[in-house]
């Protein structure tokens, strides 16, 4: 087989969800940027923050007022990851385990092509997927931003975005390699989101409890912890997520091979 055909296939029959996605991503942006304004008028708004719980603050943020503070507490510490992470979860679940329970992934193997070329085409399909919303994200709120002016940089949004579509990558991955390894959508799926859930509370709960060792092993701190908006790309956070991505899907690649598919 020439070319990525497996990946074609994908990308096609998953263009009409995909597009609804971003879609959906930028008109959520929009109001939310919107409404920024009447926000950065307010100056109520900052005590205000200063006196939320301290588990509250860090999940949120401690700044509502300012353009980094508002998107972070609006968008990226909130709405975005939860909308990635259905999307990249929800994708790696069913692209392998998903069609293999339905006994469509027999016919694809049937083809002359190896179980590595198809989990990267496969896994290919979700960095796509991601990689759309990550322009939507970016594009919308660049936009936005200037349309309102907002004082924020191209730059920290791209860094911002970035972190976040990578984060959703690793549990992305995650979620493949357990998808690959034991051939069940619904295992897949619930163990990613479930380990998404879990690390995001104890993400905001372990500093109160002086776990800090706890909030650096987290993959949302290394994604969020320094803050890109304000502070510029993360390269450390950067490399941590890429590498946790890769080390997912290479787990992916050797269980799959291991495995007699359809006896799962």
């Amino acid at each position: 087989m020439t070319g990525l055909p497996i990946l074609a296939l994908d990308l096609r029959e998953r263009l009409r969800p995909t597009l609804f996605w971003a879609l959906g991503t930028v008109f959520l942006i929009a109001v939310t940027i919107a409404s920024y304004p009447a926000i950065r008028d307010n100056p109520e708004l900052a005590s205000f923050a200063e006196d939320l719980p301290d588990f509250i603050q860090a999940l949120v943020g401690e700044d509502l007022v300012s353009p980094a503070g508002y998107l972070n507490s609006q968008v990226y510490l909130s709405m975005l990851p939860i909308l990635l992470l259905i999307l990249a979860v929800g994708r790696a679940a069913s692209t392998l385990a998903g069609e293999e329970q339905e006994g469509t992934l027999e016919l694809t193997l049937a083809h002359p092509i190896t179980r590595t070329r198809l989990l990267v085409e496969k896994f290919a399909g979700v960095v796509a997927a991601v990689a759309v919303l990550f322009v939507a994200t970016w594009a919308s709120t660049w936009l936005g931003a200037l349309a309102v002016d907002m004082d924020i940089s191209a730059g920290a949004l791209a860094a911002g975005t970035l972190s976040v579509c990578l984060l959703a990558l690793a549990f992305g991955s995650i979620t493949f390699a357990i998808g690959a390894a034991t051939g069940r959508r619904g295992v897949a799926l619930g163990a990613g989101a479930g380990l998404a859930a879990v690390t995001w509370l104890l993400y905001g709960i372990a500093p109160l409890l002086g776990w800090d060792a706890a909030v650096q092993l987290s993959l949302w701190d290394h994604a969020l912890g320094a803050d890109p908006l304000a502070n510029g790309f993360d390269a450390s956070g950067t490399l941590v997520l890429a590498a946790i991505t890769l080390i997912g899907f290479a787990v992916a690649v050797v269980a799959f091979g291991r495995r007699d598919i359809g006896t799962a």
